[in-house]
């Protein structure tokens, strides 16, 4: 089985590309470089969009609402990453909400830069490239919602936070810090659940947990987990 972690695999950088771009231009249309602190909403559900973010350091939850209030985990963005580029594209409010998961640094590019950024050939080529990889990852993890088990799906996520965050220097603890609800959030399951598939991980000596950390033991069993 496919799992979102091999997809990610080999694809680096994320939209790089676009600030490649801007590094070749005399001026651009941007505001200055903007700093957001945990907790802060880069742009709300339901709003407009007047361009997109690019971030240049820190992480991003992206996050839809229910009827009832309690918010969702979409996906996660982080360095080199754009976002909100999908409402800029089609036209249409939010769908979503961005939420500083960390402290960040981005760059705002207004839609009328990112139009003319996409007058280039090869920067509208990468462009459809990630909207492309997008769409591909957001249906192979609803498809692994309903086929893959819950510990196989932990799996998949940690493998494929170690694929786009890395690890701290000199250790195998991954670079991204979330708690368990975040984490519950993302996989769509109670935050009690979420403890127990961890616990189970821990005593079969594959990760190890301190605080909101998480250190990766025995990577070729995580991957075995993630595709059964």
């Amino acid at each position: 089985m496919i799992s979102t972690s091999s997809l990610k695999s080999g694809y680096h950088g994320g939209a790089l590309f676009i600030l490649e771009d801007l590094k070749k231009r005399t001026t651009h249309d941007t505001d200055s470089i903007q700093y957001f602190k945990k907790g802060a909403y880069l742009y709300n559900e339901g709003t407009y969009p007047k361009g997109i973010y690019y971030i240049l350091a820190g992480n991003v939850k992206i996050i839809r609402s229910s009827e009832t209030g309690k918010e969702r985990i979409i996906h996660l963005s982080g360095k080199n990453d754009i976002i909100g580029y999908q409402s800029v594209l089609s036209g249409l409010p939010y769908q979503t909400s961005a939420k500083v998961l960390d402290n960040i640094e981005v760059l705002f590019l207004s839609t009328k830069l990112f139009y003319d950024l996409l007058s280039s050939p090869e920067t509208n080529f990468q462009m459809i490239r990630l909207l492309a990889k997008d769409i591909e990852l957001s249906e192979l993890k609803w498809v692994n919602m309903s086929t893959k088990s819950l510990k196989s799906r932990i799996a998949d996520l940690l493998i494929s936070f170690k694929e786009k965050y890395g690890f701290v220097e000199n250790d195998n603890t991954l670079n991204i810090v979330m708690d368990r609800e975040e984490f519950a959030e993302m996989v769509g399951v109670s935050v009690e659940a979420i403890i127990r598939r961890f616990n189970e991980l821990k005593d079969a000596g594959i990760i190890e947990t301190y605080g909101r950390n998480i250190r990766l033991l025995n990577l070729p069993a995580l991957k075995y987990i993630a595709q059964h």
